[in-house]
């Protein structure tokens, strides 16, 4: 695991160049779905993973989840069209907010780079609201059918990030047992980006998956 992680966890960064060469395609397969929003790439989410109670009574309160009734750790990652994990920060304390999380990474900097180069777009869920001008979510609903239609073509279109969380949880069983990963005795970190680089190196091998099938699009090979 520390081998992996070192070697190759800077994979999961969002500007590496593949990523920049294959914008205008994430953008069409999202496009042809009648998304809302023009010019949207890539999916943006945060997703909890249950960990063993912490003994530290501090540690307890920071990890413990209150809408899950869980501790636990959260991560926040960046996926595409193709079911890709492009980008993956943390994982941070469970009680953290998806918005904390944003502001506290340093996402937005390499995102503001990635933007100004590709001009892409990123679709969020209604808790990255006021979270970045770049980032489009769900609207707040008034008294037009527009925010509702608006709201349901970015939800069919953003649920690619759900998918691509479940096969990350689905195909590395440690990821769901919970009394493996404790604070201070695992390295949960490494535990998660190595499950995220196994994650892509499989959906590039077998060159299918849910995503990649909804969207229409290929994954890269293993040599991308």
């Amino acid at each position: 695991i520390e081998f992996i992680s070192a070697r190759w966890g800077h994979l999961l960064n969002i500007n590496r160049p593949i990523w920049h060469g294959r914008m205008n395609l994430f953008k069409s397969s999202i496009g042809e779905l009648e998304c809302p929003v023009q010019d949207a790439g890539l999916f943006i989410d945060g997703s909890f993973i249950p960990i063993c109670k912490p003994s530290n009574t501090d540690a307890e309160k920071a990890f413990y989840n209150g809408y899950y009734h869980k501790h636990g750790v959260k991560i926040q990652a960046v996926t595409s069209p193709d079911g890709m994990i492009v980008d993956l920060r943390g994982p941070f304390p469970g009680a953290v907010h998806d918005l904390t999380m944003l502001r506290a990474s340093d996402f937005l900097e390499d995102f503001e780079r990635f933007h100004r180069a590709t001009r892409t777009l990123i679709l969020g869920d209604k808790a990255y609201l006021g979270g970045h001008e770049l980032i489009s979510t769900p609207k707040r609903l008034n008294s037009t059918n527009y925010s509702a239609v608006w709201n349901k073509k970015i939800s069919e279109c953003r649920i690619g990030v759900e998918w691509s969380f479940q096969i990350l949880k689905t195909r590395f069983k440690l990821l769901s047992i919970h009394k493996e990963l404790k604070i201070g005795r695992s390295n949960i970190s490494k535990i998660i980006t190595c499950s995220a680089l196994f994650t892509n190196f499989s959906i590039c091998f077998y060159n299918a998956g849910t995503v990649s099938s909804y969207f229409h699009v290929v994954p890269p090979t293993i040599f991308e």
